[in-house]
């Protein structure tokens, strides 16, 4: 990854995206730190690592102040402060990138921007949300930082149990003042990198061990921004950006980057020219009384009886007006909201979009 930043300040779990994000938005919308009904408790990660992890739960949100935005709204990876001014205190509502599942424990990266505080406080409070599992925080300093910053932390249950950092102010070579904390029980991911008592303050942290420390989470450290750009992942981008999705949509988002609707087709269909009538079409049933029941059904399940002329009579205006492709997003949203079973809902999306020329 490219260095041509201050401060990149990334964090690791074992909890799924969408658990993260409900988690944030409970904090943000000023709630207790922890769900009403508590998750079940958790194995550890080195467990999740060997593959005998169990099944995370859902935790409640509020109404938070960041939202879902379309992908590409934030920079790429990773989410960095540029210049070390450009402070961002996450915890206040600064963006917030979610991407996962990554390696072997399917974890989620959390990249955010921190202030520069002995702990992190959004680390801390979001620990507590995610009550029972932990939350690996790291700080890696780059190009445009005068001097140099790395740093690990372990965060359980609102609270910090493990600091090692250095730091300097002043440059990056050894003989610069450096700052060392090496606070709490070293984590068992550490194992392969602890440095032997009276280690100086430049080698307490170091970005080799940072390196080290990624590789005992299973992932790839050279490759752990760029494997967030592979497809199969859920990535959710969160800001205070207009025009974004709340976070309790959560999961209807994952689900809808985990099942894409199906490409539009090439051509255009020719709706004012009705097809030649033959001896198989007459059996077949009327499009247009097909196209009128799949969307009847749709605001039926969805929408109470008040508002449901009126979204129907919105809906064949953009029909009319040849918005087709507009329309029948808005169509396939409805269906979705409804409240039909999984398979009733794809079934009545895939006819919809065939019937309109856009199947597969």
């Amino acid at each position: 990854m490219t260095e041509d930043f201050a401060l990149i300040d990334f964090a690791l779990t074992a909890r799924a995206p969408a658990e993260v994000a409900e988690a944030i938005g409970f904090l943000q919308a000023g709630g207790p730190a922890a769900p009403a009904t508590a998750p079940p408790a958790r194995r550890g990660i080195l467990s999740r690592l060997l593959g005998r992890g169990d099944t995370a739960g859902k935790s409640a949100s509020g109404g938070p102040k960041l939202r879902i935005q379309p992908a590409g709204t934030l920079d790429p990876p990773p989410l960095a402060r540029i210049v070390l001014a450009d402070k961002g205190f996450a915890s206040n509502g600064g963006p917030v990138r979610l991407t996962g599942p990554l390696g072997a424990a399917g974890l989620t990266l959390i990249e955010f921007r921190e202030g520069d505080g002995d702990v992190s406080a959004f680390c801390e409070a979001l620990s507590d949300a995610l009550e029972g599992d932990e939350i690996f925080y790291f700080r890696h300093s780059g190009s445009r930082h005068p001097g140099a910053h790395f740093a690990f932390h372990v965060y359980l249950d609102g609270r910090v149990t493990r600091r090692a950092m250095s730091s300097s102010k002043d440059g990056a070579i050894p003989e610069a003042q450096w700052e060392g904390t090496d606070s709490g029980m070293p984590h068992p991911l550490e194992t392969d990198s602890l440095p032997a008592p009276g280690t100086a303050n430049s080698e307490i942290m170091t970005p080799v061990r940072q390196a080290i420390i990624l590789e005992a989470l299973g992932l790839d450290p050279d490759y752990l921004f760029a494997q967030t750009q592979e497809s199969g992942l859920v990535t959710l981008e969160l800001s205070e950006d207009a025009g974004g999705r709340p976070l309790s949509e959560v999961n209807a988002v994952v689900n809808e980057q985990l099942n894409p609707a199906p490409p539009a087709a090439q051509a255009e269909l020719e709706l004012d020219l009705p097809e030649p009538k033959t001896a198989a079409t007459e059996q077949e049933p009327n499009w247009e009384e097909e196209v009128t029941g799949l969307l009847v059904e749709a605001v039926e399940s969805a929408l109470p009886a008040e508002e449901q002329v009126a979204w129907l009579d919105q809906l064949t205006e953009r029909l009319v007006d040849g918005d087709i492709d507009g329309a029948l997003a808005e169509a396939h949203r409805m269906i979705r909201a409804g409240d039909r079973s999984e398979l009733d809902k794809a079934a009545a999306a895939s006819r919809l979009a065939e019937l309109f020329g856009r199947g597969e």
